[in-house]
């Protein structure tokens, strides 16, 4: 029955029913091996002793031979006692671990003092608490009725997809079947024993009506079906509400957990609940939700969900900043940085919806950078922004998604002035990120560009709304990955101008006005991204009852910033400026050299602060919040109000 792996050393035990893994357990008590049972190793002396029935009818009477295992006669024979010290004694080589069974210990006492007594239906009758955890149970038998006297039996981390209440002893009262494959407790609601006690923890429940109901389970005081597939609050809570005597009641890990409403309109729902995902219930705290079991109008089964990234410093520094007088003066250098996070998608239901969504986040992206005046942009393909978002649509437009991004400011008025910095969504499959869950796609979603700075304050705010529960619980699971993005687009002057007159013909240039650096019409390369850092931050915190995750992360390795200049061209203005050094005139020369400096430039010595380059070490500091009520007044505010309002007509700014 038991599988060895040896190339993990592992023990696999193959799929047995409830009744079997208890037998295995109970044999591994050992009750007739050393030093229980009766064995050779027990000495029991023959004594003559008197018999109290016959006492008084005889004036002879007869001797009687009885057992005394208390004294021993013969050196290889151990007492009562010392086997009992035995099987007591942690240092013991006999001294078995019993945990499974509060009886398990007593059994063993019992085998070692009176071993004749024990028979298999007093073994079974004598158990009261039983426990199997991960030994491969697949079923409750009809055997497990043999139990009689049953009280508590927990099932956890096996693989019962489902269960009959007729395989139950009427004596249970605790029935424990956590991290199990249960879909359908159907059959253990007809007739089910009178439970006090009823776990269902992490399995992959979806609906628990007309199942967990006061008519099934009367006398029901605690109840645990966290960490499953439940989604839809209102309809649970009414028919929890049956349940008269629940006091302790656990739920989080579902996906209805990730509502704002959940926690105060179960409290205010189940009034003679006590403890809440375990966390006691106070008064104060009971007052706060008061009438909002009367707002189920409210409640809408949506998540909210804050990113805020207030600062980053130590950006690795550009060469066109730490070399700012050595750099020639084309090509022109726009070195943006930006942030990156997989965030679950969601699809729009309407077609022509994502198509026109689709176009302009694409425009966004390929046209962020560009500028407006005398600038074009090169494309992969050679091909213009619109032809090229055209082509792309054709292809794709059956695979794109479209979610709208909100943004929220941080701080109080007075920083409204600051610009925040705006979200846009990438919804093309390109940039989706399959996970091992099916009905889990992330997509990448970045913040506007900024330019390096030693240390700056972001103050990038981004509000996500999910209707989808499911998914962004099993997102949550999965948690979310931060990269910082570095831009590099680099811009020459059209051929044209570049190119010299060959044969000296033409125009004379040097009676035209010459265009300044920003009336230059330039060619844009294609941007050239890298990853500079990336992160992980873990998010299954929400589903443990708690609302903020939050992290600075830091990283000191850093790969050097993208080479503004290939190294060939690099080398070609390196020789340019050696012939522009020898060609220079003798009386350059010595100008140069006899120059010294004045008392106006050591004052502006003096007066030029040194370049902050930053710091080795880079720090980013991200704040995840999940929305939620913390009082009745919460429900009826205007500002949640306005959000419910806006994000049925579609995506907004605030």
């Amino acid at each position: 029955m038991i599988e060895s792996q040896s190339a993990e050393s592992q023990i696999v035990f193959s799929p047995v029913t409830a009744f079997e893994a208890i037998e295995r357990q109970i044999k591994s008590l050992c009750l007739k091996d050393f030093p229980c049972g009766e064995g050779s190793w027990r000495e029991e002396r023959i004594i003559n002793k008197l018999p109290t029935k016959n006492l008084g009818k005889s004036k002879n009477p007869k001797l009687v031979k009885k057992k005394d295992p208390y004294i021993v006669d013969s050196a290889d024979k151990e007492s009562v006692e010392v086997l009992q010290e035995l099987i007591r004694s942690e240092l013991s080589p006999w001294h078995l671990e019993s945990s499974w069974s509060a009886e398990a210990e007593k059994l063993r006492r019992v085998a070692v003092q009176t071993p004749w007594l024990l028979k298999e239906e007093t073994i079974f009758s004598y158990l009261k608490t039983v426990k199997i955890y991960d030994q491969g149970v697949v079923t409750v038998d009809k055997k497990l009725l043999k139990l009689k006297n049953l009280e508590e039996l927990i099932l956890s981390a096996n693989s019962i997809s489902s269960i009959s209440s007729e395989n139950l002893p009427k004596s249970l009262k605790k029935l424990e079947l956590h991290a199990n494959q249960i879909s359908d407790i159907s059959g253990l609601c007809i007739s089910p024993p009178p439970l006090e006690h009823l776990g269902l923890g992490r399995n992959i429940l979806t609906s628990i009506d007309e199942h967990i109901t006061g008519a099934c389970w009367p006398y029901l005081v605690s109840l645990d079906i966290s960490h499953n597939d439940l989604c839809d609050l209102v309809k649970i809570i009414s028919v929890l509400e049956t349940l008269t005597k629940l006091r302790h009641l656990v739920m989080n890990g579902n996906p209805l957990s990730l509502i704002p409403a959940y926690r105060g309109f179960t409290i205010d729902s189940l009034k003679h609940l006590m403890v809440f995902d375990d966390i006691h219930l106070s008064v104060d705290e009971k007052l706060s939700f008061n009438k909002l079991a009367r707002a189920k109008d409210t409640i809408i089964e949506e998540a909210q969900i804050y990113i805020e990234i207030p600062s980053i410093k130590g950006i690795p520094c550009p060469d066109e900043i730490k070399f700012k007088d050595t750099q020639p003066e084309y090509p022109v250098v726009d070195r943006k940085y930006f942030l990156q996070f997989m965030f679950l998608e969601e699809k729009v239901k309407t077609t022509s919806v994502i198509i026109l969504e689709a176009a302009e986040q694409l425009k966004l992206m390929v046209t962020e950078s560009q500028e407006t005046d005398g600038v074009q942009e090169l494309t992969a393909d050679g091909l213009t922004s619109d032809k090229q978002n055209e082509v792309l649509l054709e292809n794709k437009q059956s695979e794109y998604y479209a979610e709208p991004i909100e943004l929220m400011p941080i701080g109080d008025e007075a920083n409204k002035e600051e610009i925040h910095q705006i979200v846009s969504l990438s919804c093309c499959k390109l940039f989706c990120e399959a996970t091992p869950e099916s009905h889990l796609r992330l997509v990448p979603i970045k913040t506007n560009t900024f330019s390096w700075a030693p240390e700056q304050s972001l103050n990038i705010a981004v509000d996500i709304k999910r209707q989808n529960l499911l998914p962004l619980r099993d997102f949550f699971k999965h948690g979310m990955d931060f990269s910082l993005m570095e831009q590099l687009v680099v811009s020459y002057p059209t051929g044209h101008e570049a190119k010299e007159d060959k044969g000296g013909k033409g125009k004379d240039k040097s009676k035209e006005p010459k265009k300044k650096k920003d009336d230059v019409d330039l060619l844009k390369s294609k941007p050239v991204l890298a990853t500079i850092a990336s992160f992980y931050l873990p998010l299954e915190n929400f589903l443990d009852g708690e609302y903020v995750c939050k992290n600075v992360f830091t990283a000191e390795e850093l790969p050097a910033p993208l080479p503004a200049v290939p190294v060939e061209q690099d080398k070609i203005n390196a020789k340019t400026k050696e012939k522009r050094k020898d060609s220079a005139s003798p009386s350059d020369k010595n100008k140069n050299a006899k120059k010294t400096p004045t008392k106006e430039d050591k004052k502006k010595k003096h007066s030029e602060e040194p370049i902050d380059f930053g710091s080795e070490r880079l720090e980013l500091e991200v704040i995840v919040k999940l929305e939620h009520w913390m009082s009745t007044k919460d429900a009826y505010s205007e500002e949640k109000t306005q959000r419910v309002t806006q994000d049925s007509q579609g995506y907004h700014l605030i």
